[in-house]
């Protein structure tokens, strides 16, 4: 088929538009069935290639901001919640503890097979009975030491059986008994009105019982919303929760966890533990690693992956010869388990290297 096409009188001016003025121009049908065809597939393919491209990059984008918002809200709560317990573990450096040191002493030294006689000159006098003189103050020293050991264990308890067991021993075969503060009281009723509470979340549960009955600004000072509060485990105590839903939890002492506020290698005398000025810890003789270093609590979330990875077990010494279980330094508690730990959310500053 041709198509015909005429040129008309206002066409170009010259002999050339002259000559064609009036006849017909005959073009190919082709040519103008090309110039109306649509896309092709392959040309189809590709934009919708490049659009998925753009696409991705944007929902990647916007995976990451969401990210990076729920990290920082989620900081933001964790720094909240270790402030609130650092008021009350730095009060621990000049507690009064409400025990009668003379009197625990005695007993320690009955336990270690002194008569009562000998036992008691030697606290009050500085001597038994046949002459012989002790140093007291270093006596006194430990006792002290491991009593306010004993409390911080009861005011911040990181297990169920901190609450509900009585005092745990000191040193070796001295059991340093502390009268039950009524913050664990309080917790006691907490834990017995609810019987189905799991041992899941039990640092979660005991950081929130800590921070609503344990302190004394509680909730009245710092304001938290009703989506940093959940009971995933359903057992009736509930737990503060990070962006992702999951439990942030405590530990009173992380003895293996690195960070800025407890760098390895250890420096026992250097960085010695601020609650032990006498430096009683680790006891005469040990030839041990090293011990009695800072330690301070550590509040952590799982993170993005929602995989906390580090090591909670509280089932006590893992070297008797360290003392008793409530030795802060006689277990792994805190240590990394793996790779997956790390983009935990804690309150301390990672290691700067």
């Amino acid at each position: 088929m041709i198509l015909g096409l005429y040129v008309s009188d206002a066409g170009e001016a010259g002999p050339r538009s002259r000559q064609l003025r009036g006849k017909r121009l005959h073009v190919p049908a082709w040519r103008c069935a090309s110039a109306r065809r649509g896309f092709t597939l392959v040309e189809l393919l590709l934009v919708i290639t490049i659009i998925g491209v753009l696409a991705s990059l944007a929902l990647g984008a916007l995976w990451h901001a969401e990210t990076r918002a729920k990290t920082v809200r989620t900081q933001a709560l964790v720094n909240k919640l270790h402030a609130q317990v650092m008021l009350r573990w730095d009060s621990y450096r000049t507690r009064r503890l409400p025990v009668d040191l003379q009197r625990l002493s005695v007993q320690r030294l009955m336990q270690q097979g002194y008569s009562q006689a000998d036992a008691t000159s030697i606290v009050y006098r500085g001597s038994d009975t046949s002459g012989n003189s002790f140093n007291t103050s270093r006596m006194f020293a430990e006792t002290r030491l491991w009593a306010l050991r004993e409390l911080m264990r009861l005011e911040l308890p990181q297990t169920f059986a901190d609450i509900q067991a009585g005092s745990l021993l000191g040193p070796p075969g001295f059991p340093v008994q502390v009268p039950l503060p009524a913050v664990t009281r309080a917790y006691q009723n907490r834990l017995a009105s609810t019987p189905q509470a799991t041992q899941q979340y039990q640092g979660a549960e005991c950081l929130y019982m800590i921070i609503t009955l344990g302190m004394d600004t509680s909730l009245g000072t710092e304001r938290f919303s009703a989506k940093d509060v959940g009971d995933l485990d359903g057992d009736g105590l509930p737990e503060f929760h990070d962006a992702w839903g999951q439990p942030i939890s405590f530990l009173r002492w992380a003895p293996q966890f690195v960070s800025d506020l407890q760098p390895t290698p250890r420096d026992p005398l250097g960085d010695h533990d601020p609650f032990d000025p006498s430096k009683v810890d680790p006891p005469a003789g040990y030839n041990g690693p090293p011990r009695a270093y800072r330690l301070v609590p550590l509040v952590y979330s799982s993170g993005p992956d929602q995989l906390d990875m580090i090591l909670t077990s509280f089932a006590g010494n893992t070297n008797p010869e360290l003392g008793g279980p409530n030795d802060p330094y006689a277990t792994n508690t805190g240590q990394p388990l793996g790779d997956g730990w790390q983009d935990n959310i804690h309150s301390h500053q990672p290691l700067r290297r």
